[in-house]
């Protein structure tokens, strides 16, 4: 741009920057983003006349070319602030590319004792995100860092580690020590052109049930998926060999995303390719379309004909076109022929979804003739066969592997969890038929039994003994049964898998009987199925794509709507994503990938809120009624083992877990028994193992855990045993959490089953949940009482100070700063001069008078308790005791007379309060500098009691 124009462009940018003028923040980003990537299209004359032009804010191509820059909050060094709705904040760490500010890093104190230094920091910059938004409107993501731990996230989004293998090598190398967290992320993310180029090809932006618009970042296995698959594009190219290679993540890892972002990114890469999207099935292309078109891809074309598709790759450059083998396959081998090619052209590139499944293994190789200098991706949910030797050798060896277990160890999947239920009813491969009729008609009279000998002559197959009514309804009533104990309370929900698609209606009809039985029509439930002509038994449930969309994707996926059970026989078993979803009813036969890709349905995380308490899904349930434990051992033999290794868990490897978690909970208190009850000195001797506050945080992370799987394994008979020590480490961590005020040793959400034994040991004096009570209060006191030791006490009431300190400073800082000194004090001499611990009691309860003083100390001043802390400060800063009388009620008088409702969430209402105490300050002559510095704790203290007046 001329220099003359610099400054109109410049306002114009900006404009654009700081008003994106959308309804929340991650529309805000979205916006700003799309500006960041595409430019700033801006109306200027610059010599022919008024024109568009599109200014560019960040070079993309050279990234060197930017200017980078970084500021911190240290004193004395380049610090950055900005004011927010509430106050001005200054974080600890911000990077500017071009003057933007992309990133936003909170900094935590590892030390930090009594909170959880990770959490702070996420909290903090969520506070951030709320209180001063605009900060946050061209944010690519923040970081929360406390010591060698890091996290990422998008705004409004979940945090996430970053895991980098080659990384950590090429570090440990350099470092000659393993790096840690914090330095891997750094070394992946924070060179200039990856930081960069993540800006420009790893963000995306969908509407997500029940969150509303939500931003979506690269995950380290997309980010190291993708580049990896750009590199091996160009490696292709030069052998001429067509081959990309192959791209394995496990289901529920974000493989669809992976697709997407390799996609935008071959475009930038290659100057406008064709990209060729291939899959299997109509409901795959459905979903692929999808994930797509919501995330803002440009249109897709999709191939109904060989002819289009021929036509289509005449002028191949700049389409994205999805090709289905369902629709297109026998098509595309009988209309082409083997010598045909329908494009020369080597600026081509084919992505195949689920690309080990056998019927691709002709259509590739006749595509891979029919394009024959296009380059060729393989993507799949599952792994690649041992025996499978067609995928490698059409596409390519694995240029990434994204494992089950990866998956779990960062959370991105949750553990499955695999139970055989009523196993009299099962029908495997190895099933008895005559046992399972006997079974089913246990309860027949003699002449009935007839029947039976009659059915054992016919030629009976598995699938017609499946469909029998009364092994249908027993299961019916054990579904009923599972899921109101089990999934309902917490508020997720279940699907249903019947063999044929008759038994998904009949299963509804008998489930529906059941629940209106029980009281519980508020529960729908659905049938999602195939319905083909001349059907009218089905005709209920023939929808619209459209229709099933709402039913599957909005109806389904919101916790507050009433539909929780899904009927299906032959729909949503792949490509399914739905992380509600908890559990999945089976009484179908699968196999081999389908059978793997069906059960991944559950593995999705996530959380919910549900009568004020947030509930996390643990585990992912595979109830199995038709007996394919077999088929699941079969499926997996076909497998490398460390490919499918903690594929699913079983009930005794949960139950073995227990044992593992419980060893580790009772070394903590290795000298006692746990199994038996309690005594003071025993429960003493407990309390003070855990005095440090490290171990006390480790031992609540440990119950945590025991909870969860005592939870699960219940009730499992062999669980039975682990109920009593479990009772007594929650005895211990309530005692701990009453002594220490420790809020990481309090929980309240207890799990169901859980709670019904608490419930019980409460009721017979075993267990007291009591919380901690509050220093001032009388509760306090009583408590106090039942402390059995005078160390005990002791320990108690300093925790309870400290606790109420630590909750109150801000409202008077002059005097609960000095309440905190007179407190370390005490506790120094107490160290120093070895005294008593019933005379440092004494003197701890006289801090708790002169909290409980406060008022009645401002009264004898003849002022209220709200002009108390604002007297303090000015008696602090030197004022005679008449002199900040005068002037607090003066202030008091000057923000009532500025006061607007929400004042502190609105700028101009602050700076007008502001204002008017710097006008009080300088009326009582106080010097101009002093004035300055003291209107800004004086507006602290208002807007801390004088949000409403």
């Amino acid at each position: 741009l001329p220099e003359s124009h610099l400054d109109e462009a410049l306002r114009g940018v900006v404009h654009q920057l700081e008003s994106p003028a959308q309804p929340d923040l991650v529309r805000c980003n979205e916006v700003v983003h799309e500006i960041l990537v595409k430019g700033v299209p801006l109306q200027m004359d610059l010599g022919q006349g008024q024109r568009y032009y599109t200014v560019k804010l960040i070079n993309f191509e050279i990234p060197e070319q930017n200017e980078f820059l970084v500021t911190d909050s240290l004193p004395k060094r380049s610090s950055f602030e900005v004011q927010g709705k509430e106050k001005k904040i200054a974080p600890d760490i911000v990077i500017f590319v071009n003057g933007i500010p992309l990133v936003v890093v909170e900094v935590k104190n590892p030390s930090m004792i009594e909170k959880d230094p990770m959490e702070e920091a996420r909290l903090q910059l969520e506070r951030y995100q709320d209180n001063v938004p605009q900060l946050f409107y061209s944010n690519l993501f923040v970081v929360a860092t406390c010591g060698q731990q890091c996290e990422y996230a998008p705004v409004k989004g979940e945090f996430a580690q970053w895991r980098d293998d080659e990384v950590e090598k090429q570090l440990e190398q350099k470092l000659g020590r393993k790096p840690n967290p914090q330095e891997v992320f750094i070394t992946s993310l924070f060179p200039k052109k990856n930081l960069v180029d993540f800006l420009y090809s790893f963000v995306a932006y969908a509407d997500e049930l029940p969150k509303g618009r939500v931003k979506k970042i690269a995950r380290h296995m997309q980010w190291k998926a993708v580049n990896k698959a750009i590199y091996s594009a160009y490696q292709a190219r030069q052998r001429d060999d067509g081959k990309g290679g192959t791209i394995w993540h496990w289901q529920g890892s974000g493989k669809t995303l992976t697709m997407l972002w390799l996609a935008l990114k071959l475009c930038r890469e290659f100057q406008n390719p064709c990209i060729i999207v291939l899959t299997d099935r109509r409901n795959l292309d459905e979903q692929i379309e999808e994930v797509f078109q919501h995330h803002g891809y440009p249109s897709l074309i999709h191939a109904e004909t060989v002819k289009d598709l021929k036509e289509w790759l005449q002028y191949p450059g700049g389409k994205t076109i999805l090709v289905t083998l369902q629709k297109l396959g026998s098509r595309i081998l009988n209309e082409t022929e083997e010598t045909e090619h329908l494009s020369e052209e080597e600026n081509i590139f084919v992505l195949a979804d689920e690309a080990h499944r056998s019927q691709y293994a002709l259509l590739a190789a006749r595509m891979r003739k029919l394009l024959p200098k296009a380059t060729f991706f393989a993507f799949t949910g599952t792994p690649l066969e041992k025996e499978d030797r067609n995928t490698p050798a059409l596409f390519g060896e694995y240029i990434d592997k994204y494992t089950i277990k990866d998956a779990l160890e960062d959370r991105v999947t949750v553990p499955i969890t695999y139970q055989a239920r009523l196993p009299e009813l099962s029908l495997s491969k190895d099933a008895d038929i005559d046992e399972k009729l006997a079974s089913i008609f246990e309860d027949l009279r003699e002449e009935e039994k007839e029947l039976i000998e009659k059915i054992r002559q016919v030629k009976i197959t598995e699938q017609t003994v499946a469909q029998i009514e009364e092994r249908m309804k027993h299961i019916a009533k054990d579904i009923v049964e599972h899921f109101l104990s089990v999934v309902e309370p917490y508020g997720f929900k279940a699907m249903v898998v019947a063999h044929r698609r008759k038994m998904a209606v009949r299963y509804k009809e008998l489930i529906d009987e059941i629940l209106r039985d029980k009281g519980r029509s508020d529960i729908e439930t659905e049938v999602v199925i195939t319905v083909g002509q001349n059907e009218p038994w089905a005709l209920p449930y023939q929808r619209s794509q459209e229709e099933e969309k709402r039913l599957t994707n909005h109806r389904f996926q919101n916790p507050d709507d009433p539909l929780r059970i899904l009927f299906v026989s032959d729909k949503l078993l792949t490509g399914f994503n739905a992380p509600i979803l908890a559990v999945m009813y089976f009484d179908k036969h699968l196999k081999e990938h389908t059978l793997l890709q069906a059960i991944a349905r559950v593995n999705r995380p996530y959380k919910l809120k549900r009568e004020g308490k947030e509930i996390t899904k643990e585990t992912g349930l595979i109830i199995d009624y038709f007996g394919i434990a077999r088929e699941l051992r079969e499926a997996l033999a076909k497998y490398e083992s460390q490919d499918v290794e903690r594929i699913y868990d079983t009930p005794e490897q949960w139950l073995e877990r227990l044992k593992e978690i419980h060893q580790k909970a009772t070394k903590f208190f290795s000298a006692f028994d746990l199994s038996k009850p309690l005594d003071f000195n025993i429960l003493e001797c407990c309390l003070e193992e855990l005095e440090d506050v490290h171990k006390r945080r480790e031992f609540a992370k440990v119950v945590r855990e025991y909870e969860k799987v005592l939870n699960f394994v219940l009730p499992d008979r062999r669980g039975l045993d682990f109920v009593e020590p479990y009772k007594r480490l929650v005895q211990i961590r309530q005692a701990a959490h009453m002594r220490f005020y420790d809020n990481k040793l309090c929980f309240k959400d207890y799990l169901p089953k859980l709670m019904e034994i608490l419930d019980k040991a409460i009721e017979v004096g075993e267990l007291d949940l009591t919380e901690p009570a509050e220093i001032t209060s009388e509760t306090f006191l009583e408590q106090l009482k039942k402390e059995k030791t005078e160390r005990g006490k002791m320990t108690k009431t300093v925790n309870a100070l400290k606790a109420y300190i630590d909750a109150h400073t801000l409202e008077d800082p002059i005097f609960f700063q000095s309440l905190q000194e007179q407190l370390e004090q005490i506790l120094r001499k107490f160290e120093e001069q070895r005294r008593e611990a019933h005379i440092v009691v004494v003197e701890l309860l006289n801090l708790r008078e002169k909290i409980l003083k406060r008022q009645t100390e401002a009264e004898k001043l003849g002022l209220s308790e709200k002009h108390l802390p604002f007297f303090n400060f000015l008696r602090a800063k030197g004022l005679k005791i008449e002199k900040a009388k005068s002037l607090v009620e003066e202030i008091e008088k000057a923000i009532k007379g500025s006061y607007v409702p929400d004042w502190t969430k609105i700028e101009s209402a602050r700076q007008k309060i502001r204002v008017a105490i710097y006008k009080c300050l300088k009326n009582h002559n106080i010097p101009r500098e002093q004035a300055e510095e003291w209107q800004k704790e004086l507006l602290n203290l208002a807007e801390i009691h004088y949000q409403e007046v």
